[in-house]
Parts: structure tokens; C-alpha cells; sequence
């Protein structure tokens, strides 16, 4: 199933109860996600696992108590023939619907359930150039330099945007491209430090403590949320979790289901940390999004708390 096909089903109020979503366009992949529930009228329920709640599909509550449950990078469910027929023939009201960053289009597991995967892959630069200057009414010279301040990071394009459609409302002026100038001049529409984000990244993953906060704090001066700095090192410990927990035996892409290009970026901080040591980091991980997104949690003292906690010598 491709993007297209999925959006003339969801049109067309026709919902199924079971999807993989693989890419990396995340924001998109919300954004569907958020869709499919919208539609089909569930909450969302965000999991660990599928084991975690697999014995409640094939009963539909009597209470109405149904949901769309959204799983991120359970690969057990993915190399496991019995599960995937289990979430096809899902006969509950319950939808679920697996996230992965990466499937080999090799695995007999994506030959076979093809009808039920979709893939989301990186749009261009021109496309989206498109949908900013449809979504704005920018022009088409800002619309690119917007694309590539936002290092053509859809999610964070659709960010700016809705800081551009606030000022225009606040200031009363709709001359969007003179909003984004302001907007440029006044930093609100900083530039992407895509770098500065991999060193920080990198400094985490190999244990450099002073080093990861000298980062953050240049992190934080050009806008970075700490909801992006989570996702991306929750995903990256999840990566070296995969790997290091294969030991030093053969076939890793086909064990863990990761490119050999993502293997060879991360296999360098294999060891760094102890496999429950990144449990746990996970675990906390987990718990600062949900607190950040619950509001349960301070969010100016959110990064000094996790950094303290990942640097720390004991378990969390």
C-alpha cells in the first residue's frame, strides 16, 4: 500500500485494523496515525509491545473501551509469523499499528504483508517547497530558503509555520513573506544546526559528559526542543540495544532488522554503556516524553535532570 492508497481509504472511511508504518518522515507518520484514530473514533494508546496487550484483540469490550494502539520498534512482532496473522486477523474493534524506522524490503516479513505496509519515505526539497508555499503563501525564493533553514525537516517546516500563521494573526498582516523576514530577522525562524545535533548525539552516545552539555546549551540557543532531542536518543539507544545485545555473531541486519548502514554508524558506541544501563536509559526516556507531553514535569530543568541520569554510574 502506498501513501496515496492510504489516504483514499481513510477519505473514504475505510479504516483497517492493522498497519506497519516504516520511514522517515515522522511527522507525517503521525500525522496519519492521529488521522486513522480520528476516524475510526479511538484513542490513542501508545506501547512498548505487542505483547503487552495481544490477548485483548480478539475480545471487543462491552464498554466501548477500544483503541488504536501504536507500537515504535518492536521488532520481535516483526520477525514473528504467528503475531503478524494474529494482527491481520485481528477480529476486535482495536486497531494496531507498528512504527519502524527501517524494514528490509528483503524479510519475508515485508513480501508478505505488503497490503498492510506503508512506507514514508523523505520528501524532497521541491515537495516541500510545494507544500509550503500551498500551506502559506509563501513565495517560491522564501518558500526554498524556509526548506533549507529547516534542513528540509518536514516536521520542523510545519513548526515554523505555525509560528509564521501566529505573528500574522497577532500583527494583523498577511503579507506572509513579510513575516518571514521579520521572522528571520528576530531568530524566531532559526537555522537547523544539523551538526551541532549529530556532535551532541555523538558526545551521548560516548560518554562525554561535558561535551553533551556544552552541545545542549548551543542546542537550546538555536530553538531545539527537548521532545526532539528525546526522540532522536531514545532512537539511537535503541539502535546500540539491537546490536550489542546480538554479541559478536553473524547476519545482525537480519537479527535486528537494521541496515547495515545504520549498524555501521552505531557499532562504534557498542559497549559504552552496559545493556541494562540502556534499558534503563530507555525506561527514562519513555517517562520524561510522556511527563514533558502530560505536563507533569518542568520542562526547564527536563535535560539537566536526563543527562545527569544517563551520566550516572548506577542503574536508574
Amino acid at each position: 500500500m502506498n501513501i496515496a492508497e492510504l489516504k483514499h481509504n481513510i477519505d473514504n472511511n475505510k479504516i483497517d485494523n492493522f498497519y506497519i508504518f516504516f520511514g522517515e518522515e515522522y511527522y507525517v507518520i503521525d500525522t496519519y496515525i492521529n488521522l486513522i484514530a480520528k476516524v475510526a473514533g479511538l484513542k490513542l494508546k501508545h506501547m512498548d509491545s505487542i505483547h503487552s496487550f495481544i490477548n485483548k484483540l480478539n475480545n471487543n469490550n462491552i464498554f466501548g473501551l477500544n483503541y488504536a494502539y501504536v507500537v515504535n520498534g518492536d521488532i520481535s512482532a516483526l520477525n514473528s509469523e504467528t503475531v503478524l496473522k494474529l494482527l491481520k486477523y485481528n477480529t476486535s474493534k482495536h486497531i494496531v499499528i507498528l512504527v519502524y524506522d527501517n524494514i528490509d524490503k528483503r524479510t519475508k516479513a515485508y513480501t508478505s504483508n505488503k497490503d498492510y505496509i506503508v512506507e514514508f519515505e523523505k520528501m524532497s526539497d521541491s515537495v516541500i517547497q510545494k507544500h509550503i508555499i500551498k500551506d502559506i503563501n509563501l513565495s517560491k525564493d522564501n518558500a526554498a530558503r524556509l526548506c533549507r533553514r529547516c534542513n528540509a525537516d518536514y516536521g520542523r517546516v510545519k513548526m515554523c509555520e505555525q509560528k509564521l500563521n501566529i505573528l500574522s494573526k497577532v500583527n494583523n498582516i498577511h503579507d506572509m513573506d513579510y513575516i518571514y523576514e521579520c521572522a528571520v530577522k528576530d531568530n524566531v525562524v532559526p537555522l537547523v544546526v544539523s551538526d551541532v545535533f549529530l556532535d551532541f548525539i555523538d558526545a551521548v552516545m560516548d560518554r562525554d559528559l561535558y561535551g553533551s552539555y556544552f552541545l545542549y546549551n548551543v542546542l537550546k540557543e538555536y530553538g531545539t526542543t527537548e521532545l526532539q532531542i528525546i526522540a532522536y536518543l531514545y532512537n539511537n539507544f535503541r539502535t546500540v540495544l539491537l546490536i550489542q545485545s546480538c554479541g559478536r555473531g553473524d547476519n545482525i541486519p537480519s537479527r535486528t532488522g537494521l541496515s547495515s548502514y545504520i549498524i555501521n554508524n552505531n557499532v562504534g558506541y557498542v559497549g559504552r554503556y552496559y545493556t541494562g544501563k540502556i534499558v534503563n536509559i530507555l525506561k527514562q526516556l519513555r517517562y520524561y516524553e510522556f511527563a514533558i507531553k502530560s505536563g507533569q514535569i518542568d520542562i526547564e530543568f527536563v535535560m539537566d535532570s536526563l543527562l545527569l541520569d544517563i551520566f550516572s554510574e548506577g542503574s536508574l
